[in-house]
């Protein structure tokens, strides 16, 4: 049926198939061909205020990966601690499944934002940009607002600074 409608001749489309009239649009607008080359052209790519190229973007993506590798392997273990913290603290399974997806999906954003250690987030992002994001961003039926982000935020980086000992900038436990 797919075939038949793809390369038959329709009436609305002025008696030509679809097929057809996709290689009209193909060849009136050249810049989508394929390069001399024979592969695509890709698309420049703005990271902040620097534009580069597809591959450099690449390239980039591959150091930061190599450059995460040792925080991502720190966020794994935090991960896993905090789940055994929330088993013991939390009267609700529910209520532990929420702050560990709260944590997760934090720590998803902080890895994707290009964060390379824990003390590097910038206390507004936890406390405020994080919270507004999730907003925006995730679809998670039982979370209510983002007072409720900050404090499973707040509870998860309490909990950092009294397992692992971390301090802000001003020595004051995380």
């Amino acid at each position: 049926m797919t075939d038949a409608w793809n390369y038959f001749p329709h009436e609305r489309l002025g008696g030509v198939s679809p097929v057809e009239k996709s290689l009209e649009y193909e060849n009136k607008h050249p810049k989508n061909k394929k390069s001399e080359k024979g592969k695509d052209s890709m698309p420049r790519v703005r990271v902040g205020d620097r534009e580069m190229s597809w591959n450099e973007h690449q390239v980039m993506l591959a150091e930061m990966e190599k450059a995460q590798q040792s925080f991502k392997k720190w966020i794994s273990g935090v991960l896993k601690d905090y789940k055994s913290f929330l088993k013991q603290d939390e009267s609700s399974t529910k209520e532990a499944k929420k702050h560990y997806f709260i944590a997760e999906t934090f720590f998803d954003r902080v890895l994707w934002l290009g964060w390379l250690n824990f003390g590097s987030i910038r206390k507004e992002f936890i406390t405020d940009e994080f919270p507004k994001w999730w907003q925006t961003h995730v679809i998670a039926p039982g979370i209510n607002g983002p007072k409720e982000i900050k404090d499973s935020v707040h509870k998860l980086a309490d909990f950092i600074g009294n397992k692992y000992s971390l301090k802000d900038s001003n020595g004051s436990t995380l």
